[in-house]
C-alpha cells in the first residue's frame, strides 16, 4: 500500500485538479471539433488549433514505435489524446487508466531559457514523454487473478506499486534517449544537480517525489531520471525494462522487492550510493574550476522572474515568488544603500554596548538593496517585466477571457505613481520589450502552438506581425539600442537558432555559438555591437558576450548565470542555489578581446572554443579529465531519426465516442438514506453527457427510491433535459412524481467575475396512490459574480434572482427569489454573509417554500425550486408562502462553518454548522459528470417554532449528513 500513494494521489489530484478549474477553461467543447484516428491514437481537438494539432497526428504513430520498442511493450488499447491549450503555457499529462488511457497535450511551446526548452520541437518532446508514461504504466499483471483485478479498477501493477519519481523519471530517460535533447541532455539538469550536490543539499531519498523545498516539484523529473541512468549504467543495459517485468509478473512483488531483485540492494540504500558519488564529482568540479560571478546583488528564496534594468541602470525590476502568498513585482535601486553600513554598526554598537562580550556577526559583504516599489495583486500577478525608457515597466498578466481561458496580455505599470494600465485585450502576448521610442514594443504572440513576432502600438494595443505565423517557436525578442535590429531565438526543426534581423529590410543573420549549446535570454551591449546571452553547453551554464566573433566567456558560476539585464556600466543576472534563485552583478567590460589574445574565463573543456589563441602565462582552463560524469552533462546520444511522419486526414467529430462509467450517489441525513447508482456517457471533448440512474432507498429509513435519465448538450447554448419518476417516502406530504425538466443554459464569464442565465420548464404529475396534483411550470434564474482584489485581500459580491410561473391541479401560482451576498478573505480563508428573500402566491403543499433535505441525483434541480435545502431537517419540516435567510459562513481551507437563521412563513429555525462542501464540474478528459458532494453536521440553537433552546446541549440536538449527487 506505501507504494500505491503516489500515482493514485496524482491521477486524484489530476482528476479533481481538471474540473475544478472547469470543463469551460480545459476546452470549449461547444465550437468544431476535428478527430484524426491513427492506428495507435485517436487525437481529439478544436478547430482553431488545426495546424499544430496535425502536425503532432502525423508523428504519433512513428513516436509509438520508437517508444514501444525502447519501453519494451505495446498496449492494445488506442490511445484518446486531446489538444488543449488553457493557459498559453506548456504542459501534458497522461491518465494510464487500463480500460480507457488518455492523453492531453497543452499547445503552447516552453522557451529557451526554461527547464523545458531543450528540444528539438516541443510536439516531438511532449508526445514522446506521455506516450512514455503510458507504454510504461499499461503493462497489465501476468497473474489471471490480479489482472482481472486490475482491469476492473483501471490501473495495472506498475502505476499502483511505482512511487512519483520512477513515474516522471522514467519517461524523463525516454524523452533523452528517444529525442537526443530533452532534461537528460540538458545543460539545466546537470547545473542544478551539481549545485545541489556542492552545497550538501541533494534531496533525501523520500523527497524525491516532492515536498515543500524550493523546486521539488523537479525532482522526480531531474533527480529521478539521473538516478535511474546511474542505476541502469552500474548494472546492464535493460536492467529497466526487467524492473518493470518483476513488477507486473505472475508472482505479486512490491516495488523495493522487484527493485531489489535487479540492483541488488534497497532503492534508499542504492540512492545513498548515487548521492555519495555526484557529491564526489561535484566537489571535484568545485575544486578544479575557477569561480568568477561577481558580487551578489540580493539574497533571494524561490522563483524569481528574469531581471530587468533601467535605461539609466540606476532600477531593478524582477517577480519574486512567495511562499505563503502571491508574487510581488519589485523595483529596486541599484544605487549602493549609503546608509545601510551605517544602520548596521548602530546595531552592533548597541548589542555590545549591552553585552561587551558577545560576539556579533561579520560585516555584510553586501546589503540587501534598497525596495523603491512594489506591485502585489492576487488577481494578476505579473511576469515578463521589461523598463520603458520612461521608466514605467511592461509586464505580461493573464486574466479569465469571456469563454473562460486564462489569456495573457501587456500591461504598463509605473512603479512612482502606482498606477497601471493594460495595453492589449485578448492579444496572447506572452513577452514584450519596448522599443527605444516608447511608443511600441516587440513582442511575442502565441495562438494554439502557432507563434509569430508582433510590434505592438503601446497607445492603441493594435499589434502587427514582424514574422510570418508558424508552430517554429520563437522566443525572447530584444530591440538594438538603436530601434532598427530585433534579435530574437527561434526553434525549428533541429535546435536553438539565435537570430539578428533588420526591421527595415526583413533580412536576418545567424548568430554563431559553439555546437550543441543553446544561447538564451539575449541581451543587448550598450553600443549594439553584440549581445550578452546564458550560454549553455557540456552541462555548465554561464554568460558569455557573442556576435563578435568567436564568444567571450564573462562567469564562472557554482550554480549557473541566467537572464542577462545590461545597462551602460554593469550586468545584473540570476543564480541558482538550492534555495532558489539570487541576483548577482558585475562589472561590464566592453574592451574588444583580440584574436589572439586568451579568453578571460575558459569554457569546461577544451573543444568549446578554440584553441588558436596565444598561450595565457598561467592557464585558467580547468582539466576535468579526471572528473566522473555524474556531474556534468552526459555525452548526448547519436542524433536520432525523427520518427517517422505520415499523412493524415482529419474528420468531424460529431458527437466523439462515448466514454461508459458507472457511477454510486448517496443521500443520507438524520430521518433518510438513498443510494442511487447510474451508468454516465460522455464523449471526451464533452458536447453530449447521458446519465441513465435509478435509486432505493435504505432499510429501515425513509427516502427517495426511482429511475430517471439525464442529458446535458454543450452547444451554443448548453442544453439539458432529465426525465424522471421517483417515490419520497421521508415526510409528509409525500410525494410521487413522473415528469420531464428542460432548460437551457448561458454562462459568461470574465476576468473575476461570472453570470448565468437560465431559462426552463417542468412538466409532471403524481402516479400510483399519489396520482394528484398534475403541474406545469417555467422558471428564469440568473446569477451574477463578482470578485475585485485590494492587494491580498479579495472582496466578492454575488447577486441573484429566481422567478417562476405555473400552475398546480388547475391553481395558478408565481414565486420570486432574491439573493444577496458580500465577502471578503485572503490566502485559506473567506467570510461571508448572505440574505434571501422570497414570496409564493399560491397555496398547494408541493410548490410552498420548505425547508429540509438534501439534493438527489434523481430529482432535477428545477422541481426543488423553493426547497431551502437544510440537511439536519427531512423534507417539508417547514412550510409556508414567505422566506427569509440570513446567514454567516467562515470558510477555512474548504471547512465551513456557519450560522443561519431561515424562516418559512410563520416559524423559524436557528443553527451552527460545520462542513466540507465541493462542486466539480464535469472532467470529460476522465468520462466523469458533475458532482457535488457535501457533508458536515448541525447543532440547532432554535428549534423548528423558533424557540430558544439551551443550544446544543442534547444529543437530539444534532444531526449529521452526507450526500454525493450527480449532474450531467
Amino acid at each position: 500500500m506505501p507504494r500505491l500513494k503516489p500515482l493514485m494521489g496524482a491521477v486524484l489530484a489530476l482528476s479533481l485538479a481538471l474540473p475544478a478549474f472547469g470543463q469551460n477553461v480545459t476546452h470549449r467543447p461547444e465550437g468544431k471539433w476535428r478527430t484524426v484516428t491513427t492506428d495507435h491514437f485517436r487525437l481529439h481537438y478544436p478547430l482553431e488549433a488545426e495546424e499544430w494539432a496535425l502536425e503532432v497526428a502525423s508523428q504519433l504513430d512513428g513516436i509509438r514505435a520508437v517508444v514501444s520498442e525502447e519501453v519494451g511493450y505495446d498496449p492494445p488499447k488506442r490511445i484518446e489524446l486531446v489538444v488543449m491549450d488553457p493557459f498559453r503555457d506548456a504542459n501534458g499529462f497522461a491518465l494510464p487508466f487500463l480500460g480507457r488511457p488518455r492523453m492531453g497535450v497543452f499547445a503552447t511551446p516552453p522557451g529557451a531559457s526554461s527547464a523545458l526548452g531543450n528540444y528539438r520541437t516541443w510536439a516531438e518532446d511532449l508526445v514522446v514523454h506521455e506516450d512514455a508514461h503510458l507504454v510504461h504504466l499499461l503493462r497489465p499483471s501476468r497473474s489471471p487473478f490480479r489482472g482481472f483485478l486490475s482491469r476492473t479498477l483501471g490501473m495495472g501493477p506498475v502505476s499502483t506499486n511505482s512511487p512519483a519519481w520512477v513515474v516522471e523519471g522514467y519517461a524523463t530517460v525516454v524523452e533523452g534517449r528517444l529525442t537526443g535533447k530533452g532534461r537528460p541532455n540538458s545543460d539545466y539538469r546537470a547545473t542544478m544537480l551539481r549545485s545541489l550536490a556542492q552545497e550538501g543539499r541533494m534531496p533525501h531519498y523520500w523527497e524525491l517525489d516532492g515536498g515543500s523545498r524550493w523546486a521539488s516539484g523537479r525532482f522526480r523529473y531531474l533527480v529521478g531520471s539521473a538516478f535511474l541512468e546511474w542505476l541502469e549504467a552500474g548494472s546492464y543495459d535493460g536492467a529497466l525494462n526487467d524492473l518493470w517485468l518483476r513488477m507486473s509478473a505472475r508472482k505479486k512483488r512490491e516495488f523495493n522487492d522487484a527493485f531489489e531483485g535487479i540492483f541488488g540492494d534497497d532503492p534508499e540504500v542504492m540512492y545513498g550510493r548515487y548521492v555519495a558519488e555526484l557529491t564526489r564529482d561535484a566537489m571535484a568540479i568545485e575544486a578544479a574550476r575557477p569561480v568568477e560571478e561577481g558580487t551578489e546583488f540580493a539574497d533571494l528564496f524561490q522563483n524569481t522572474s528574469a531581471p530587468a534594468v533601467s535605461a539609466d541602470g540606476k532600477r531593478l525590476a524582477a517577480v519574486i515568488a512567495s511562499e505563503d502568498g502571491p508574487s510581488r513585482l519589485v523595483v529596486w535601486s541599484t544605487e549602493p544603500d549609503a546608509e545601510a553600513d551605517a544602520e548596521w554598526k548602530e546595531a552592533v554598537d548597541a548589542l555590545l554596548e549591552k553585552d561587551p562580550e558577545d560576539v556579533p556577526a561579520h560585516r555584510p559583504d553586501v546589503y540587501p538593496p534598497e525596495e523603491v516599489a512594489r506591485r502585489v495583486r492576487n488577481d494578476k500577478g505579473a511576469a515578463k517585466p521589461a523598463f520603458m525608457p520612461d521608466g514605467r515597466v511592461l509586464f505580461v498578466s493573464w486574466t479569465q477571457n469571456g469563454q473562460g481561458f486564462a489569456r495573457p496580455d501587456l500591461y504598463v505599470w509605473d512603479p512612482d505613481e502606482g498606477g497601471e494600465r493594460r495595453i492589449t485585450r485578448g492579444a496572447d502576448i506572452i513577452e514584450a520589450v519596448a522599443f527605444p521610442d516608447g511608443k511600441r514594443a516587440a513582442a511575442v504572440r502565441t495562438d494554439w502552438g502557432v507563434q509569430t513576432l508582433v510590434e505592438i502600438d503601446l497607445e492603441t494595443g493594435d499589434w502587427t506581425p514582424i514574422t510570418e505565423p508558424s508552430t517554429k517557436v520563437v522566443d525572447s525578442p530584444r530591440v538594438s539600442p538603436d530601434g532598427t535590429r530585433l534579435a530574437y531565438l527561434v526553434n525549428g526543426e533541429e535546435d536553438w537558432e539565435l537570430r539578428i534581423r533588420d526591421l527595415a529590410s526583413g533580412e536576418e543573420e545567424r548568430v554563431e555559438v559553439p555546437a550543441n549549446a543553446i544561447a538564451a535570454d539575449p541581451a543587448w551591449l550598450p553600443d549594439g555591437s553584440g549581445l550578452v546571452v546564458s550560454l549553455g553547453h557540456e552541462g555548465f551554464i554561464e554568460l558569455a558576450v557573442v556576435g563578435q566573433g568567436k564568444p567571450r566567456m564573462l562567469t564562472a558560476t557554482r550554480g549557473g548565470a541566467y537572464a542577462p539585464a545590461v545597462s551602460a556600466e554593469e550586468i545584473f543576472f540570476l543564480t541558482m542555489d538550492s534555495d532558489g534563485m539570487d541576483l548577482r552583478r558585475m562589472p561590464l567590460d566592453l574592451t574588444p578581446v583580440p584574436e589572439s589574445a586568451p579568453v578571460p574565463v575558459e569554457a569546461p573543456t577544451a573543444d568549446v572554443w578554440t584553441d588558436d589563441a596565444a598561450p595565457a602565462p598561467e592557464p585558467r582552463r580547468p582539466d576535468l579529465s579526471a572528473v566522473g560524469p555524474l556531474a556534468l552533462r552526459p555525452e548526448p546520444p547519436p542524433p536520432q531519426p525523427r520518427p517517422a511522419r505520415e499523412e493524415v486526414e482529419a474528420e468531424a467529430y460529431g458527437l466523439g465516442r462515448p466514454q461508459v462509467r458507472p457511477l454510486i450517489g448517496l443521500t443520507a441525513g438524520p430521518h433518510n438514506g438513498s443510494v442511487h447508482g447510474m451508468v454516465s456517457s460522455q464523449d471526451i471533448a464533452g458536447k453530449l453527457d447521458v446519465i441513465a440512474l435509478g435509486g432505493f432507498t435504505l432499510p429501515k429509513t425513509g427516502g427517495v427510491d426511482g429511475f430517471g435519465l439525464a442529458a446535458a448538450w454543450r452547444g451554443p447554448v448548453r442544453l439539458e433535459v432529465h426525465g424522471y419518476r421517483f417515490r419520497e417516502s421521508v415526510d409528509t406530504p409525500r410525494q410521487a412524481r413522473q415528469g420531464v425538466a428542460l432548460s437551457a443554459n448561458e454562462d459568461v464569464r470574465w476576468h473575476g467575475g461570472q453570470a448565468r442565465v437560465r431559462l426552463g420548464g417542468v412538466v409532471d404529475a403524481g402516479f400510483g396512490d399519489l396520482a394528484v396534483a398534475p403541474r406545469q411550470f417555467a422558471h428564469l434564474d440568473g446569477r451574477f459574480a463578482h470578485r475585485a482584489w485590494a492587494g491580498t485581500v479579495v472582496f466578492g459580491a454575488e447577486a441573484a434572482g429566481h422567478f417562476a410561473l405555473g400552475s398546480t391541479e388547475e391553481q395558478a401560482w408565481n414565486r420570486t427569489e432574491g439573493e444577496v451576498a458580500l465577502g471578503f478573505g485572503s490566502k485559506g480563508w473567506t467570510l461571508s454573509g448572505r440574505a434571501v428573500l422570497g414570496a409564493f402566491s399560491g397555496n398547494h403543499p408541493l410548490d410552498l417554500f420548505r425547508l429540509g433535505g438534501l439534493s438527489h441525483s434523481l430529482i432535477p434541480d428545477a422541481t426543488q425550486l423553493g426547497q431551502v435545502q437544510v440537511p439536519a431537517f427531512t423534507p417539508f419540516a417547514l412550510t409556508g408562502d414567505q422566506r427569509r435567510s440570513v446567514s454567516a459562513e467562515l470558510d477555512i481551507q474548504g471547512v465551513i462553518a456557519s450560522w443561519e437563521r431561515h424562516e418559512i412563513g410563520a416559524d423559524s429555525v436557528e443553527l451552527l454548522t460545520l462542513r466540507q462542501r465541493m462542486t466539480l464540474e464535469p472532467t470529460a478528459l476522465v468520462g466523469v459528470p458533475a458532482v457535488a458532494i457535501d457533508g458536515g453536521v448541525s447543532c440547532t440553537l432554535a428549534d423548528l417554532a423558533g424557540r430558544v433552546q439551551r443550544p446544543c446541549t442534547h444529543l437530539d440536538d444534532y444531526a449529521a449528513w452526507a450526500s454525493v449527487v450527480w449532474r450531467p
